[in-house]
């Protein structure tokens, strides 16, 4: 059952190669927020306004890493599901809430979130805990 802070690789249509993806937010009618890691080379125009470290999650052993923000979307729980059973995405460890936390306060400052998705995350971290 996927749930915030759950991980997958995945491998989008378009890329090359399986990326770490974490699950953001609850699941909430059928979709939930995920971004995507990617590995952060030093001629990289990605935004630099998160990086992530070795030991940041399990699976970042040896690069920085950074949120792949314009890529974040919501992505419907039956297709990562789908894509988990069939053997194209494969799960991971789960993300520490610490760690979802820090990746979705930047996502919120990014420049670089679509609006969307931002104004989303934005109304989840103005409700209160409870």
């Amino acid at each position: 059952m996927l749930r915030e802070g759950s991980t997958f690789l995945y491998a989008e249509t378009d890329a090359a190669t399986s990326h770490l993806h974490i699950v953001l937010t609850p699941p909430e009618n059928g979709e939930a927020v995920v971004v995507s890691i990617t590995t952060l080379y030093p001629d990289s125009k990605l935004e630099r306004i998160l990086v992530l470290h070795a030991g940041d999650h399990p699976f970042l052993t040896r690069h920085e890493s950074v949120p792949a923000y314009p890529f974040a979307k919501f992505f419907p729980i039956a297709e990562i599901e789908a894509a988990l059973a069939n053997g194209e995405a494969k799960p991971r460890e789960d993300a520490s809430s610490a760690l979802v936390a820090r990746i979705l306060l930047a996502l919120i400052e990014s420049d670089r979130t679509p609006n969307h998705v931002r104004a989303y995350c934005r109304t989840l971290a103005d409700k209160p805990k409870i």
